[in-house]
């Protein structure tokens, strides 16, 4: 059969199928009520809840929740549980680290090329000697008084306990090592502890109560 024949037969056939589709084509008519569809605005459903949650109560009830736990975070921070110190201990922390990209000025000139060893004690001393102590240990509190008294040459840290009770206790201003960032770096095993410079080194000492 010619292809022309075949593409003939083939159009002759849809226009029957479609002639046959439109005439027995029927008005059905409405099988059922239509409705627009209809979303609310989420603003207004929030509004919504927000009004209900503050009339019930849950909503000052969240607030005070929020408050409290900022509250007990607030005074006791995050710390790290260290045992007390038996034996003495002593080691030494180098800060040198290698650039591992350029370090520039605020004029954007090179002072440190990537790769440049770089030890932060040359250009800037540690001028106090850091004292780390378990707040929770009145021991180690009192150890905090009688061996770091003076605020001008020594820093108190705290690894853990209650932070406005202890600087309270000793009438100073504290610090306070979250997450145990500083007894990680220092390599601090127990405490109290202290950290000070001795060249260009930082010298730990870890130092039993009697």
């Amino acid at each position: 059969m010619r292809r022309s024949t075949l593409f003939l037969i083939i159009a002759l056939l849809a226009g029957l199928i479609g002639s046959y589709s439109l005439s027995h084509a029927r008005d059905l008519g409405t099988i059922g009520p239509t409705y627009a569809i209809s979303e609310r605005n989420l603003l207004d459903v929030i509004q919504e809840r927000l009004r209900e949650h503050r009339e019930s109560g849950l909503l000052e009830k969240h607030r005070k929740e929020l408050a409290e736990r900022a509250k007990r975070y607030t005074s006791r921070p995050q710390g790290l549980p260290l045992p007390r110190a038996q034996t003495y201990r002593t080691s030494t922390v180098s800060l040198e680290f290698i650039t591992t990209e350029d370090i520039t000025d605020g004029r954007g000139h090179v002072l440190y090329p990537v790769g440049t060893q770089v030890n932060p004690l040359v250009f800037q001393s540690l001028t106090k000697t850091l004292c780390l102590a378990d707040g929770d240990d009145p021991d180690q509190v009192a150890w905090l008084a009688q061996h770091c008294p003076d605020p001008l040459k020594h820093k108190l840290i705290l690894v853990r306990g209650e932070y406005p009770k202890v600087a309270k206790q000793l009438d100073r201003r504290l610090y306070f090592d979250q997450g145990g960032y500083l007894v990680g770096r220092f390599g601090i095993r127990a405490v109290p502890a202290t950290v000070r410079q001795k060249e260009h080194m930082l010298y730990v000492e870890e130092i039993p109560i009697r």
